[in-house]
């Protein structure tokens, strides 16, 4: 990549009496010294003192420089501040999961809470007189209905008793109230009364009636009773614990044996009762102490879960308000990806400055001394000057900056200390001609223009196969065509399962069955899907449905056989031999390679949200390769965005063990992987299979390079 470059033909250091040469004249030493002998005989002499000036005022010029280089450098560092915060914070989505599924998790913990109450009762011994006599009428049943009826009150009162008397007992006094009103939104304020144990008696010729209920009372049910009903009105009465001996002493009875016998089933009631309800009481207790710990221990969780999603939220909103872009609260992930556009133009902009800071700076000064009684000295000065300009060139590479975190064309890249290396070659030179009485006295002022060659410590972008093929300590090599750079990244050769393995089993297809091993050898691919940036240089045209976008997206609307027609235009304009990847390798490189520390239903994560464009976030349309997080191999996009033709055609899976298989020799249908921005999520799996006819064209089906590694 050429960068932009200035000329600096003019300076307030430098007058006008200095030869000035361009770079179209370093290679015709014959022009040099025409230029040389035209300055010699329009100017004279040039003062000494003119020289010690221009060389301390072209000093105060680069110290200048050097400041602004640091200013910003320290700009550059910002940046990646901001970058460090954002990755710090952008697993919001992730966080945003985990708080639904704690939220989930509280609901089935109350739903379980009540569920064991509904299986919980408690038993009570209530006393009913019935003074038949006034009843006239009423069916034995109607009474006894009646009876349960007038109870009911009693009951409620005496289970919200139990249960706030339990929680005095469980908790503080400031919790009872709190925990005593998640009770009473479960009771809903009624109960239902199921009555058991029922014995009834008559006690005398005055038609009295007496009933003995055992109740059963199931705090979370409806209560089906009628409230209205009071028995009082017509002489009956509910007799309790506390009266009823002296009630019964009121009651005239038949024999004294039907009284003793009547107070002897009670007490039997009253003994069974009490026997239930405490194994009843120390179940409850366990199941409000249970019930409280899970809702503390959950609810600190969601708290936690909350605040650090607040926070997080404000980093970003605050990333967003400090470079300019719009907060959407509602779209956080557009958010995101918009800071991260704006963070890699401010960037780019910075390595742009640091250039133009580069191409300001002189060197000076280079001297050398001609003397005049030398057979040709003009010959002689135009010598030393292409000399001088090859010497200042002979240092190559310049390293401009380094120990600086770059940030990548995606948030999520690995971040890795980076320099930036660029070659050097002179633009122009300057030249004092200082005569003395035996000597000229050559001075040359210079300037550089700088291209850049690598952002990476790298240096194989040679322009041979054979370095264009070693292989660097980062994986990653750069190719050019037509001015267009694109990236490779090394797979590691080796073993792994491909179909349905056990992380993709519950949603695998048919075809992706059975699962088997695979053995490979190393190969590079794409980094980044094939984007139409590099499409249009090489084919000089752009196919693509969404081409208004921006050459950073990738190319798509092509079919099986315009990649291929693609493919062999690369090699011809690079020398090189680009293919499609088998569909083995693609899968190996989905998963992650030898580098996978686990198994992911899609590359690079088990979110979809974190890797991939599908038709749940892509708002129907393809985005910029790499703003998603890529897997562990460093590959982008290869879950979603847009489908990637693959070299195979299409067929069924074997068993056996197979080694670099290319799939079937024919076949209509031709394989595609990773699914795309209007499929759904589970097509975007990395063991899922696409197919479809060589010729097809849509607005899904793009591809990724691979080149074997020799």
């Amino acid at each position: 990549m050429i960068l932009s470059f200035k000329v600096y033909s003019q300076t307030p250091c430098l007058n006008n009496n200095i030869l000035v040469l361009k770079p179209s004249q370093f290679k015709d030493q014959l022009s040099i010294e025409k230029e040389v002998e035209t300055w010699r005989q329009k100017f004279g002499r040039l003062p000494v003192s003119q020289q010690n000036q221009t060389i301390e005022c072209l000093k105060n010029f680069n110290n200048k420089l050097e400041q602004d280089k640091l200013i910003v450098l320290s700009q550059i560092n910002d940046i990646q501040n901001l970058k460090n915060v954002l990755i710090e914070n952008s697993d919001v989505i992730a966080i945003n999961k985990q708080l639904a599924e704690k939220k989930i998790a509280l609901t089935e913990i109350k739903n379980n809470f009540k569920t064991q109450f509904d299986n919980l009762s408690l038993l009570g011994v209530y006393v009913v007189l019935l003074n038949r006599s006034s009843d006239e009428g009423l069916t034995a049943e109607a009474l006894l209905n009646e009876a349960r009826n007038f109870v009911v009150a009693k009951a409620i009162e005496d289970l919200n008793g139990s249960f706030i008397q339990m929680l005095e007992e469980q908790t503080n006094q400031n919790n009872v109230n709190n925990y005593s009103q998640i009770i009473k939104q479960h009771i809903k304020g009624s109960l239902e009364l199921e009555p058991s144990f029922i014995f009834k008696e008559d006690v005398n010729n005055f038609n009295q009636k007496l009933y003995i209920l055992t109740v059963k009372v199931n705090p979370l049910k409806q209560n089906t009773f009628n409230q209205n009903i009071n028995l009082t009105t017509s002489g009956n009465k509910l007799i309790t614990n506390d009266n009823l001996y002296a009630e019964l002493n009121n009651i005239i009875f038949q024999t004294a044996e039907q009284k003793q016998h009547l107070i002897q089933k009670y007490e039997d009631f009253t003994r069974h009762c009490h026997e239930v309800n405490l194994e009843t009481e120390t179940h409850k207790k366990t199941i409000i102490e249970n019930y409280q710990t899970k809702i503390n221990n959950i609810q600190l969780e969601i708290n936690d879960l909350n605040s650090k999603l607040s926070d997080k939220f404000q980093n970003i909103k605050d990333i967003a308000n400090k470079i300019g872009v719009v907060y959407n609260e509602q779209n956080i992930a557009l958010t995101k990806n918009n800071i991260v556009k704006e963070l890699n133009i401010k960037l780019e902009n910075k390595k742009n400055k640091i250039i133009d800071i580069f191409e300001q700076i002189w060197q000076f000064p280079q001297s050398t001394k001609v003397y005049k009684n030398t057979e040709k000295p003009i010959v002689d000065i135009a010598t030393q000057i292409k000399s001088v300009k090859e010497r200042l060139e002979q240092a190559g590479k310049m390293v401009l900056y380094q120990n600086n975190q770059e940030l990548q064309d995606n948030l999520f890249a690995e971040s890795t200390h980076q320099k930036l290396i660029v070659n050097r070659t002179v633009n122009m030179l300057w030249v004092e001609l200082i005569q003395n009485d035996t000597y000229w006295e050559v001075v040359i002022y210079a300037q550089y223009h700088l291209s850049k060659e690598s952002e990476t410590d790298s240096e194989n972008n040679g322009n041979s196969n054979q370095e264009k093929n070693k292989i660097p300590n980062n994986g990653v090599v750069t190719y050019t065509v037509n001015g267009y750079n694109f990236q490779m990244k090394l797979v590691e050769g080796g073993s792994f399962s491909m179909g349905c393995t056990h992380e993709q089993s519950f949603i695998c297809e048919s075809d992706e069955k059975p699962a088997h091993t695979v053995n490979l050898s190393g190969f590079y691919i794409g980094k980044f899907e094939v984007t139409q940036g590099l499409w249009k240089s090489v084919m000089g045209y752009n196919p693509s449905f969404f081409n208004k976008a921006g050459d950073d997206y990738p190319v798509e609307n092509i079919s099986w056989d315009d990649c291929q027609i693609f493919i062999k235009q690369l090699n011809q304009l690079t020398g090189n031999y680009f293919r499609l990847p088998t569909e083995a390798e693609w899968e190996f490189a989905a998963r992650g390679g030898i580098k996978n520390p686990q198994q992911t239903l899609f590359s690079g994560s088990k979110y979809n949200e974190l890797v991939q464009w599908d038709n749940t976030n892509s708002g129907n349309t393809t985005h910029q390769v790499g703003l998603k997080q890529p897997n562990s191999l460093g590959l982008y996009d290869m879950s979603g965005n847009v489908w990637e033709w693959c070299a195979d055609s299409y067929g069924t899976y074997s068993i056996n063990n197979l080694t670099n298989p290319i799939g079937t020799n024919s076949g209509f249908f031709k394989v595609l992987r990773g699914g795309s921005w209007d499929t759904n999520i589970k097509n975007c799996r990395v063991s899922n299979r696409g197919y479809y006819i060589a010729s097809y064209h849509g607005s899904g089906r793009g591809l990724r390079l691979a080149i074997s590694v020799h």
